[in-house]
């Protein structure tokens, strides 16, 4: 099972990429908020580096003691932000693979949110209509 956090404005580009993966079977697709590492740390997107998929991430320079924050712990106080959840059912780690490359690539914006992907085992798959299980129910 993959599932993916992404923005919503990149939701439709994602949907033609993993239409486009072959034996594609389908995708469930969510709203959702959430906030990450930076808005834990208070940092802002004036400091944001585009950096290429697959770099290894840059270290960012700790903020200065002035501009410091204390971690956001209260839910009212932090700004949750829009996103999209994509669940992606795939009955090969093959499958499972190709399906990640493709959502990186076209969610991929090189700026803080762009989002997640999970790769979850999945350790049973029954078809509601047909009782079949298994990848056939994929």
């Amino acid at each position: 099972m993959i599932v993916a956090i992404v923005q919503p404005f990149k939701l439709d580009a994602v949907r033609r990429a993993v239409e486009a993966v072959p034996n594609f079977c389908g995708i469930t697709v969510s709203d959702c908020r959430g906030f990450g590492h930076g808005m834990v740390r208070g940092e802002t997107g004036d400091d944001v580096r585009d950096i290429a998929i697959g770099a290894r991430p840059m270290q960012m320079p700790a903020p200065t003691p002035a501009v410091r924050r204390e971690p956001a712990v209260d839910s009212a106080v932090v700004d949750f932000t829009p996103k999209v959840k994509l669940e992606i059912a795939v009955a090969t780690g093959a499958a499972a693979d190709e399906v990640v490359r493709v959502i990186a690539q076209a969610a991929h914006t090189g700026r803080r949110g762009d989002g997640k992907i999970f790769v979850v085992k999945t350790e049973r798959v029954v078809r509601i209509r047909t009782f079949e299980e298994g990848a056939s129910a994929v």
